[in-house]
């Protein structure tokens, strides 16, 4: 069939777009493959593959909806979430970031929930982060009490909680978090 071969032809062509960097001109390949194909496999790569082009060249709507799309095509797959997150993330929406990944928490199977919430505090780690360094300590903080909600023996949350507390003056709270960083092992 000419058209399924050249639009594996284009796959290729948008793949070796996107390997160097050239998004703008991957994004019209994935679309043509995306509007062709009848094969599932190609049609959820390029689904994909359109979100990261859109997300590389900056065009968080557009990356949005095309995740409503995979999301309601492909509901059972938690990945998404995490995109989803990474997206809110990367425009400062950070309790939206975090609320995304903790409904991937919510559909995780118990085996993999540890690796999930490893996920969990790495982009939380990096949120608190910012959020200290721009001088807003009490978002940090607010942001760090649902993270030990979620993850009481999170080590480095509990790290934060002590130092946002201890920076804010609340040595009830700040003693409160420490005597749990004991209890749970941590030093």
């Amino acid at each position: 069939d000419i058209e399924y071969d050249y639009t594996l032809y284009r796959h290729r062509f948008a793949q070796s777009c996107m390997n160097d960097a050239l998004h703008e001109k991957a994004l019209e390949h994935w679309e043509f493959i995306l509007d062709k194909t009848t094969d599932e496999d190609l049609k959820k790569s390029a689904l994909s593959s359109i979100f990261t082009c859109n997300h590389q060249l900056g065009k968080v709507d557009k990356a949005h909806a095309v995740l409503d799309t995979i999301m309601s095509v492909y509901p059972h797959e938690t990945e998404w979430f995490a995109k989803r997150a990474m997206l809110y993330g990367a425009q400062r929406k950070y309790f939206e970031a975090l609320q995304e990944y903790e409904k991937l928490l919510d559909r995780t199977e118990p085996v993999n929930r540890e690796r999930a919430l490893i996920g969990y505090d790495e982009l939380a780690i990096g949120f608190v982060k910012t959020l200290t360094e721009l001088h807003r300590v009490e978002d940090a903080m607010k942001m760090t009490n649902r993270w030990l909600e979620l993850n009481p023996q999170s080590e480095m949350g509990i790290y934060y909680a002590v130092n946002l507390s201890a920076h804010k003056k609340d040595f009830d709270t700040m003693e409160r978090y420490a005597l749990l960083g004991i209890s749970s092992g941590e030093n």
